[in-house]
């Protein structure tokens, strides 16, 4: 079994909108927070939970956009 980087963690973290503390942050601080760890060679392939980077951030938009939707009915 392989270990998640620091960066690969800070990705994830990045994607859930918290710091390395778990504490909520801005869309901007996620931002620089991702753009950040993918410098710091963050692996973009990793499974955490059983989903990749790229699947957290889908399933993020998809959940958002879902829960917008049902509060403007």
């Amino acid at each position: 079994m392989f270990s998640t980087s620091e960066a690969t963690k800070k990705l994830f973290k990045a994607i859930e909108f918290q710091n390395a503390s778990g504490e909520r942050i801005t869309p901007e601080e996620a931002w620089n927070h991702f753009q950040q760890a993918l410098k710091e060679g963050a692996n973009v392939n990793a499974f955490e939970d059983g989903m990749t980077p790229l699947m957290c951030i889908i399933s993020a938009f998809v959940t958002s956009n879902l829960s917008y939707g049902l509060e403007n009915r």
